[in-house]
């Protein structure tokens, strides 16, 4: 019930280990012939317990206690907020599979990739100021979030690095702050901010540095995420990457 599980899984080759899957993974698109069980708000446990999983893996708990009370294997972690949490996972589907070796190669590959990724952006000039929309209706990401993660490594500043996880924000607040960077991660996202006027004095969208990335390739703690963030550095560096 994971899409970067899923990920993580096809890439290592263990596919055919994954006998069910949420009603919302898109990626790859192998994946759209996998059963679907629910979601983190409606879960077929009946479905569940008849394909005798060895394992169900979540990343929520609403459906916890009535899993174990099935008697059903299951293992609860929460999405990465840091990139050695989702490397870890990478290594952890690896010893699961009985394939360290690819778990280690996979973690290893995505850590190098993250390490060139801060070279490159490293010494670019002051830290520019990036506003990630994450959602219609104003909402972005704070500290503890992956987002914050990614900007951080970028040697970038997310305008609101001073709250906590997932927030909805005003547009006084956005234009109070100024940033020189949109990233909108929702498709229509980018074109929104570039014809609302109550935006045309913010930076990003005066000087046109207003762009719009795949949300899943930024949020999915997956092999996808390191494209997501090199699409987040053409943004903000496009002379650098």
């Amino acid at each position: 019930m994971d899409s970067a599980a899923v990920e993580i899984l096809f890439a290592l080759g263990q596919e055919r280990r994954v006998a069910a899957t949420h009603s919302f993974v898109d990626y790859p698109a192998e994946a759209a012939s996998i059963p679907r069980v629910g979601n983190a708000f409606d879960m077929n446990l009946e479905q569940i317990v008849g394909l005798k999983p060895d394992l169900v893996f979540i990343f929520f708990d609403r459906f916890l206690p009535e899993l174990r009370g099935l008697q059903v294997p299951v293992l609860y972690l929460e999405s990465p907020a840091k990139f050695e949490q989702a490397a870890e996972q990478m290594r952890m589907w690896g010893r699961i599979t009985g394939d360290p070796a690819s778990g280690e190669a996979l973690a290893a590959g995505f850590e190098a990739s993250l390490a060139d990724i801060r070279a490159r952006a490293n010494g670019a000039g002051g830290p520019v100021k990036v506003y990630q929309d994450v959602a219609p209706g104003l909402w972005t990401l704070g500290e503890g979030s992956l987002a914050d993660e990614i900007f951080n490594l970028l040697g970038a500043k997310n305008t609101f690095a001073d709250i906590s996880g997932a927030r909805q924000v005003s547009a006084e607040e956005i234009v109070e702050r100024g940033p020189e960077v949109i990233i909108s991660v929702h498709p229509g996202g980018a074109a929104a901010w570039r014809s609302d006027p109550a935006f045309a004095a913010v930076p990003a969208v005066r000087n046109g540095r207003v762009c719009e990335v795949d949300g899943a390739k930024l949020s999915v703690a997956g092999t996808r995420l390191v494209d997501g963030i090199i699409e987040a550095a053409k943004c903000l560096y496009p002379d650098r990457f």
